[in-house]
């Protein structure tokens, strides 16, 4: 198995047989290694004001300890010169570094040295003209409930200083919060359910705020169970509908209903009424006997659409008939048809309620002409 410097910590040995089992005392195994650069790898950008001393700490892991080191600056390539105004303890060094003029603006390089030998690769830093910062970037909301959101930002340079991070919180032009981390990541509560609020990160650092600032929109939950909470004084156009609108529009509709309902109870029963005397007549008239046709006639087929009826003579007063002897003449009906009839063979007479025998001829009604009209003869 490969041993590195990762491998360094305590360890113990343990065997177990059918009896039971058994530790040994733990030890502490320490691999040794050259010295390298600390916390994140050592590259960072500092930011100094002419004439303000600044401290700059390199931070080495060896084992053993770098106990020496050595600071160089550059601010041109090719031209580097080494600085002494530093101390050393082990596994750290402390630079104390002046800028005066815009030539000591550059970098600095740091390496340690143990037993082992020397640090291959320098922590550097970079030192910039200290300024304002620059604005945060990528945010975004997470966990947005009824009454609380969590913003996160990712961090940009800080201008060479230390900076720190606030958000504010507007609802309606009101500052609702304002907060401030070491790290943009906010975490709000207290707000209300269902609002709109407009939210701003900015970083600021001792020479101001940063140059920009990054825009968030926030949109809070309702709250569960309840209505959403306006933020307006007066009452949308939708909450003036609900009001006695609704309750007008509600009634109006009911009367129309009740009055068609009203009126058409009445319309029935006013029909019953009109229709019950007549249907009362026809149970109670009397069915008339009809008297059966002349067995001559065979078929009879009418085709008129406009006149159904022929020219009939009113028959006479049968009493005053039979007041005459027997040998009186017959009495004899003479038909008009129709010359739009169509006659198959005899043309009947449609049946009387008294006795009597109709007079049938035998006609053809495409061809001849019909017989004219005489008065009856008695």
């Amino acid at each position: 198995m490969g041993v590195s410097r990762n491998s360094s910590g305590r360890y113990y040995c343990e065997a177990a047989n059918s009896e039971g089992s058994t530790r040994s005392p733990p030890f502490q195994l320490r691999v040794k290694f050259e010295p390298v650069c600390g916390e994140g790898g050592g590259r960072k950008v500092l930011g100094a004001a002419k004439g303000e001393p600044l401290k700059i700490e390199c931070k080495v892991d060896a084992e053993p300890a770098a106990s020496l080191f050595r600071w160089i600056f550059n601010s041109t390539p090719g031209v580097s010169r080494e600085l002494s105004e530093f101390t050393a303890e082990p596994g750290s060094s402390i630079l104390t570094y002046t800028p005066s003029i815009a030539a000591h603006y550059g970098t600095l390089q740091c390496w340690g040295r143990n037993e082992l030998g020397s640090q291959q690769t320098p922590c550097v830093y970079h030192i910039v003209p200290a300024g304002r910062p620059d604005p945060p970037s990528n945010c975004v909301v997470l966990n947005v409930t009824h009454h609380s959101v969590i913003a996160n930002c990712k961090k940009g340079f800080d201008g060479g200083l230390r900076q720190k991070f606030v958000l504010l919180i507007m609802a309606a032009d009101n500052l609702t919060a304002n907060l401030s981390a070491s790290v943009p990541e906010f975490q709000v509560t207290n707000l209300d359910a269902s609002t709109d609020y407009s939210a701003t990160v900015f970083s600021v650092n001792a020479k101001g705020w940063s140059k920009g600032s990054v825009p968030i929109l926030i949109k809070t939950l309702p709250a569960p169970g309840l209505k959403e909470l306006r933020r307006s004084t007066g009452p949308s156009s939708e909450e003036k509908m609900e009001g006695p609108w609704l309750y007008i529009l509600l009634a109006a509709g009911s009367t129309l209903i009740f009055a068609a309902t009203i009126g058409a109870i009445i319309f029935a029963v006013r029909r019953f009424k009109v229709d019950s005397p007549v249907r009362e007549r026809r149970s109670r008239s009397p069915k008339r006997e009809e008297i059966p046709l002349n067995p001559q006639v065979s078929a009879y087929t009418d085709t008129a659409t406009d006149d159904k009826n022929p020219d009939l003579i009113p028959p006479p007063d049968y009493e005053s008939l039979h007041s005459d002897s027997a040998t009186a003449a017959p009495y004899t009906i003479t038909a008009r048809p129709s010359t739009k009839r169509n006659c198959a063979t005899q043309m009947p007479v449609k049946p009387y309620h008294v006795t009597w025998a109709p007079i049938l001829q035998s006609r053809n009604c495409s061809t001849q002409t019909p017989p004219p009209h005489k008065e009856s003869s008695v």
